[in-house]
């Protein structure tokens, strides 16, 4: 695919000048030209030039005064100016560097070196804008460190403190006399410190898989993915946390469906889908799992009947900086990095994960996949 050609605008009051630098440089570039200060205000006013050959003695405003209007323009401050001049003065030269400008050539001119000092400068924005992209990806990796360690801190203190406080309860109240070693007494906090645990060691294997899939220890491996194998797992795996709510599950899936993808990482994502579908929903709810054949795809949704998400919210889902942790419907507690990981998870494996929802009639998670 051939790359767009880059624009420079010549500005010079001479036609002669206009004329040959704009022969010679269309040859490479695409070239706008305006024959004084005024007319390439109004030029830019429609486009904005990867640089600029501005003269500087003209009729009307010199190029020292569109150079500095220019500067002072938003939208046109970061592009190049290259003065052509025929003053060879130190002190002008300083003059116009102050002004903003990149460099100067002297007229009378060679084409040669206006070819050779635009392509340098060209050259030097280019690699500009290259490391202010990746100064822009690194701050927002940044970003995702900082909600990460946030989230690290805040949700692994609860089960922990949870485990450890309930631990020295019982172990005083054991060694005081105060409780009997029975069932009654000692169940209770048991089930609380494994529901501690498992809400611990449940975030701390997210954390490890996505950190897995970000360095170069993960292998991607691809293999045929039955689906109604992986939901019945999940189904089965969250059977008691169902059951407890009193919540039906619908696998609707047709067990001929086989996907193209990585069974680890989409078990996580199926795994990850059905028990929130199971935090989100109300008492006697009902979720309803279906695969769906799409040409060369497969569309698997996991639908519940749950308090559904406000539309404002939907598009931060599946965003590391837009994570907030969300109590379920009997105040279980949560990351919110699971969908982050599905997403991260699913994209890896061609696919995309999408999300329908409205408030108070639950929400329905959609991942699409290549067909085995």
């Amino acid at each position: 695919m051939e790359t767009e050609k880059e624009t420079i605008l010549i500005v010079d009051d001479q036609p002669y000048n206009l004329k040959l630098i704009s022969t010679y440089l269309s040859k490479k570039y695409k070239v706008a030209i305006a024959n004084n200060g005024e007319n390439a205000l109004e030029v830019l006013k429609n486009i904005t030039p990867d640089l600029i050959l501005l003269d500087v003695l003209m009729p009307g405003m010199n190029g020292l005064e569109v150079c500095k209007k220019i500067k002072d323009n938003t939208k046109t401050k970061d592009v190049p100016i290259i003065f052509l001049t025929a003053q060879n003065d130190p002190e002008f030269v300083v003059n116009g560097f102050t002004n903003g400008a990149v460099d100067y050539i002297t007229k009378p001119f060679n084409p040669s070196e206006v070819f050779v000092r635009i392509s340098s400068q060209l050259e030097l924005k280019r690699a500009k804008a290259e490391l202010q992209e990746a100064n822009s990806k690194f701050d927002a990796l940044n970003k995702q460190k900082d909600k990460l360690f946030s989230i690290i801190s805040h949700d692994l203190k609860g089960p922990f403190a949870g485990i450890i406080g309930l631990c020295r309860s019982l172990i005083r109240d054991i060694e005081s006399g105060e409780a009997s070693i029975d069932k009654n007494t000692v169940l209770p906090p048991l089930s609380l410190m494994l529901q501690s645990g498992e809400s611990a060691y449940k975030l701390l294997e997210n954390l490890l898989t996505w950190s897995k899939t970000l360095s170069d220890r993960y292998e991607l491996s691809l293999t045929n993915v039955p689906i109604k194998n992986l939901t019945l797992q999940s189904i089965e795996l969250h059977r008691s946390y169902a059951t407890k709510k009193d919540i039906t599950i619908k696998n609707d899936v047709n067990k001929e469906i086989v996907v193209l993808a990585d069974l680890y990482m989409i078990n996580t994502v199926i795994r990850n889908l059905i028990a929130n579908a199971i935090k989100f929903t109300y008492p006697n709810g009902i979720i309803t799992i279906q695969a769906n054949v799409q040409e060369e795809f497969v569309a698997i949704s996991v639908k519940d009947t749950g308090v559904g998400i406000d539309q404002e919210k939907i598009g931060k889902l599946f965003n590391i900086g837009g994570i907030v942790a969300t109590k379920g419907t009997d105040e279980e507690k949560g990351t919110g990095l699971g969908l982050f990981i599905c997403k991260e998870f699913v994209e890896k494996n061609g696919g995309k994960i999408e999300v329908e929802s409205e408030l108070g009639k639950g929400s329905t998670f959609t991942v699409v996949l290549p067909k085995a």
